[in-house]
């Protein structure tokens, strides 16, 4: 039975990025846990990134760098990661 949602390790993630950080480089990566067993344990993350600079793994939580930085133009960005149990369904058809 999949009835317990992921919890994230912190509820809030920060990270420092040198400007010249190089592009498709790993930031950070985060972490839920899901207190069910098995399958229903399986996580998979997104991102809302209004600014298109990250991505994520959906299967291990590691953020990626897109784009180059510019200190100058942004000087800090908020983005949103959702974890959500994976729902795994078999239909039988006679």
């Amino acid at each position: 039975m999949n009835d317990n949602p992921p919890v994230f390790d912190r509820s809030i993630y920060q990270q420092s990025i040198p400007e010249n950080e190089n592009i498709d480089t790993i930031i950070l990566q985060i972490h839920a846990s899901d207190r069910d067993e098995g399958e229903n344990a399986r996580i998979s993350y997104s991102i809302d990134d209004p600014s298109s600079t990250f991505r994520i793994n959906e299967h291990t939580g590691e953020i990626y760098l897109l784009k180059s930085l510019d200190y100058e133009k942004i000087r800090s960005y908020s983005i949103s990661i959702t974890g959500l149990f994976i729902l795994s369904f078999c239909y039988y058809i006679n």
